[in-house]
């Protein structure tokens, strides 16, 4: 993954909101962070970052995070 904190072109943009730990999350819900019953997802060890943003971006690079995005749902 490439990261710049420079405006590049025909890159994608993150608008970051939060972030915060898989742990923190889990705890906030309630939820066991050992349980691997109702967690199918990827990031399952307790220091995995989870990041709140608004993408913006060029349309090709938006169409292809959604098909993968809603193409696992």
């Amino acid at each position: 993954m490439l990261l710049s904190l420079e405006s590049m072109n025909d890159w994608i943009i993150l608008n970051v909101k939060d972030t915060t730990t898989r742990e923190v999350v889990l705890a906030r819900e309630g939820k066991p962070a050992d349980s691997t019953e109702w967690d199918i997802g990827r990031g399952r060890n307790p220091e995995d970052i989870y990041v709140v943003a608004e993408v913006r971006g060029p349309a090709h690079h938006l169409r292809k995070i959604y098909r993968t995005y809603f193409g696992t749902v």
